[in-house]
């Protein structure tokens, strides 16, 4: 492959997306008196595959993408992006693979990608591809890219089988990029160049559309001439001078001027959009070329046709109602434009970075290739990612969703700024030092506190279950409940696992009472400084054994094993190969999966039934940065609970995040200020959260110091 900086001229980085011809109608936007820009629409920026510059195959941010940029998708809903020489296939559950080019060795997170370009027809990795841009698919699933490099343009089949649909050794029309392409209804391609749009016919002949005939479709145009069979519809016999052949003219077929096209979209109609430098051009089936929006110059403003701006917009989508989205990348945001051509800022909000989120606060870097599914969400390739932009929220089973930000309200169910103990109802309770929290079947709460247990009932009735004397508890931590409704608490101080009948009867379940480390039955096991502990369908309990850095189960019986872990690290792998650093919370899904979370490692850790143990979200680096995966950030994690469809609640220092079972991060309430504060989402403040659980109908309660917080999610 040739190295970028030998490609001119400079516009050479286009990667436009061909839209699927589908949407909601509704998201039509409605001006103010006066010709204002229409009102932008709610949406959430999320990311949908890809976790930072490589290459990987994977799951959502476990893959990597190298030079993401021209973006289709299909009717079933899997999406294509060409990727440097590659075509990469992502499917609805985000399960990214290559279909075609070359597949490099193993590439460490960060580094520069290598690959194998040229020109080869084959099937898989067998194929060979020059630098690959545009990208479309037709209605039996074949792909189409622009092979700019080898002057050709590849056909792909669902199988990953590579042919060469036109080649370049002609004569009458000369091209060198092949910039964007779109297939309509017929199966003809529309393929853009620099300055006109050339329309390539499913037997291979091609003819110029619109803009000047014998245009040259990029530079170097002395090196390649095509030998598919060229036919002129109309135009004139100008000068081949460059200047003569661009410009900015609206008119018919090869009266028309294109500046400098960058990206290209269809509509059901078979009507043409494009990127014309700082202008969207619209294209109409017969060839005439009018303006829709952009000043013709460099810049940013929202407005209705030519008072509105763009900053080298790479890529564009149109939805069925005919609104275009245009991946404005200087700027980078996302813009949408409707029929009218009022402009608006849909995304983004112009500073270069990477942060998911709704609308403006999300980040781009350059965003690039763009299109659009049945629903109406919008994939997007940016930041080596692939990001998603969602209108609405969709189903809670859909795994491949991402909601919308939901409304969290946070209130106060019992306690005060008073130091107790003390029964009582709501704010007349007092606690000492609340650790954490378990819910039995009829929705009451069995909370730790110091040396007792507490139960708080649904209306907030606080009491003091059993006999904290005759119990003679240290400090208290985990706790967990049995399908019999017995209760089993993690006493720290003691190293011991205690059992409490539903009756209040206290018994030793398993430790010696000596902090140490030793598997074995009952009070010859071993345990140092245990905190987090969760319980399966078959009553087997897990401990997250803190300063051991281990993962503990202790069966029905008492026999107590290490599953995972064996020193003080960071390492993924199974059993005693994994690494922690003090883990502290621990949750069970329905699956047998347990979810730790790893303190100070800042990182959310999965351990299967066979104690395999990965990482589920989160890095090394200390934080609250919400995202995907590797790409989020814990500052310290605790607490974590799990509700009946898999999403993980985290207790953060003084906040509360979310991880979806797609391993999505966001934060759902409590900001950096650690404080008291009832109310919506960031306005909550909390001090030192620590435990959390969650009840049939998805509220949370947090042990946060001497009161226990709701969390309430609509």
């Amino acid at each position: 492959m040739k190295p970028l900086k030998e490609k001119k001229p400079a516009y050479h980085f286009v990667f436009p997306a061909v839209a699927l011809l589908a949407g909601p109608a509704t998201l039509d936007a409605t001006t103010e008196e006066g010709g204002n820009a229409a009102t932008t629409p709610m949406v959430t920026v999320s990311t949908f595959a890809g976790g930072g510059k490589g290459f990987a195959e994977g799951k959502g941010s476990g893959a990597q993408f190298c030079f993401p940029g021209g973006i289709t998708i299909d009717a079933e809903g899997n999406l294509y992006v060409t990727d440097d020489n590659r075509i990469r296939k992502i499917t609805a559950k985000r399960e990214v693979s290559t279909l075609a080019g070359s597949v490099p060795g193993e590439i460490q997170y960060g580094s520069e990608c290598k690959s194998i370009g040229g020109y080869t027809d084959g099937k898989g990795s067998e194929a060979r591809f020059g630098y690959l841009r545009g990208i479309a698919v037709d209605k039996a699933g074949n792909l189409y890219v622009g092979d700019g490099d080898n002057h050709r343009i590849r056909k792909i089949t669902k199988e990953g089988v590579v042919s060469t649909l036109a080649d370049g050794k002609g004569s009458e029309v000369q091209f060198y990029f092949f910039d964007g392409i779109v297939i309509d209804a017929a199966s003809n391609l529309y393929v853009m160049g620099s300055t006109s749009i050339l329309k390539v016919t499913k037997e291979g002949e091609v003819s110029t559309f619109v803009g000047p005939e014998r245009s040259v479709m990029g530079s170097n145009a002395n090196d390649i001439i095509t030998s598919a069979r060229f036919v002129s519809l109309a135009g004139t016999e100008e000068s081949s001078e460059w200047g003569e052949r661009s410009g900015f003219v609206d008119g018919v077929g090869n009266a028309a001027r294109f500046t400098n096209l960058r990206a290209i979209a269809i509509d059901p109609a078979g009507n043409l959009y494009v990127v014309d430098s700082t202008r969207i051009r619209k294209v109409t089936k017969e060839g005439e070329v009018s303006t829709l929006a952009g000043s013709g110059e460099s810049g940013f403003a929202d407005g209705v046709g030519s008072a509105a701006q763009f900053s080298r917009a790479e890529g564009i989508a149109v939805d069925a109602a005919g609104n275009l989205y245009v991946a404005d990348t200087s700027n980078n945001c996302i813009r949408k434009v409707t029929p009218k051509g009022e402009v608006s800022t849909l995304a983004g909000n112009r500073e270069s970075g990477f942060a998911d989120g709704p609308g403006s606060t999300a980040r781009f870097s350059h965003p690039r290739g763009i299109t659009i599914d049945k629903k109406g969400n919008l994939y997007v390739t940016a930041n080596t990612r692939i990001r998603r932009i969602a209108f609405n929220v969709l189903a809670e089973n859909d795994a491949s969703s991402v909601s919308a930000t939901p409304t969290v309200t946070v209130s106060t169910l019992a306690g005060s700024d008073k130091k107790g103990p003390a029964d009582g109802s709501g704010s007349e309770a007092q606690f000492a030092y609340t650790r954490s929290a378990a819910i039995d079947k009829v929705g009451n709460l069995f909370v730790t506190d110091g040396s007792r247990i507490r139960k708080i009932t649904m209306d907030g009735e606080v009491s003091t279950f059993g006999d904290d004397k005759a119990a003679g508890f240290s400090s208290l931590t985990g706790i967990a409940i049995d399908k019999a409704g017995n209760l089993y608490v993690v006493d720290r101080g003691k190293a011991r696992i205690h059992k409490v009948s539903t009756d209040g009867e206290v018994s030793t379940f398993a430790g010696s009472g000596t902090q140490g480390f030793s598997d074995g039955f009952g009070s010859a096991a071993q345990f140092k400084e245990p905190h987090g502990l969760a319980i399966d369908e078959a009553d087997n309990l897990y401990v997250a054994d803190t300063s051991n850095n281990r993962i503990r189960k202790i069966t029905p019986k008492g026999e107590v094993s290490t599953l995972a872990g064996r020193k003080e690290g960071f390492a993924n792998g199974t059993g005693k190969s994994a690494r922690f650093s003090r883990p502290s919370g621990i949750a069970i899904d329905a699956a047998g999966n347990l979810y730790v979370a790893d303190t100070y490692n800042s990182r959310i850790r999965k351990i299967t039934k066979e104690g395999v143990v990965s990482t589920f979200a989160g890095s090394m680096e200390y934080g609250y940065e919400d995202g995907s995966q590797s790409a989020a950030q814990f500052f310290k994690p605790h607490g974590i609970a799990i509700d009946k469809s898999g999403h993980l609640y985290v207790t953060d220092g003084d906040r509360i995040r979310k991880v979806t079972i797609e391993g999505e991060v966001s934060t759902l309430a409590g900001n950096r200020e650690s404080g008291f504060a009832d109310g919506k989402g960031s306005t909550a403040k909390f001090n030192d959260p620590s435990g959390i659980a969650i009840d049939k109908a998805g509220n949370l309660y947090v042990t946060d110091g001497k009161r226990i917080r709701k969390v309430v999610i609509e």
